[in-house]
Formats: structure tokens, sequence, C-alpha cells
């Protein structure tokens, strides 16, 4: 489980997705749903948790209502040197 040390809750994976549970074990509730979640990890401000769905990297806002979840997506454009 990973700690939240500005609320004191408790994130963790089960069966594939994100749950959360008070510090004191109360409350523990889905934050996802559809499996396919690896990699859980918590930003260094506290706010969002970063984690892999099916491979593709995501970010869950903490501070937000119902936990808003937004896929990463990269792009590299370079030129080649000649």
């Amino acid at each position: 489980p990973i700690s939240d040390p500005n609320t004191g809750a408790l994130y963790y994976m089960n069966s594939g997705d994100i749950w959360t549970v008070g510090y004191d074990g109360e409350g523990a509730r889905a934050m996802t749903t559809g499996g396919g979640i690896s990699s859980l990890g918590l930003s260094d401000d506290g706010n969002s948790l970063t984690f892999l769905r099916n491979g593709t990297l995501n970010v869950l806002n903490l501070r937000a209502n119902n936990f808003p979840t937004v896929a990463v997506t990269f792009r590299a454009d370079w030129l080649r040197d000649v």
C-alpha cells in the first residue's frame, strides 16, 4: 500500500483496480473499475496517483471529485543530423 502524506489514506491494488481505505482500515472503496492496473505510485506533491493500465501511463487526480483519470501520451519529434 501507498500512504497519502496529506490525508493519511492508503491506496492499494486489488483485482487489477485501485482501492483506498482510511488509515484506520475503515471505508474501503474502489477508485477505478475495469482492471488492468499495475505499477501504482504517488506523485511527489501527493495530489495524484500514477499507474499503468494495460501498458499506458495514467494519472489519477486525488483532489478532484470522482478521481478523474487522464491517459498520458508522449510524442517525440526529431530531425536526423546528416
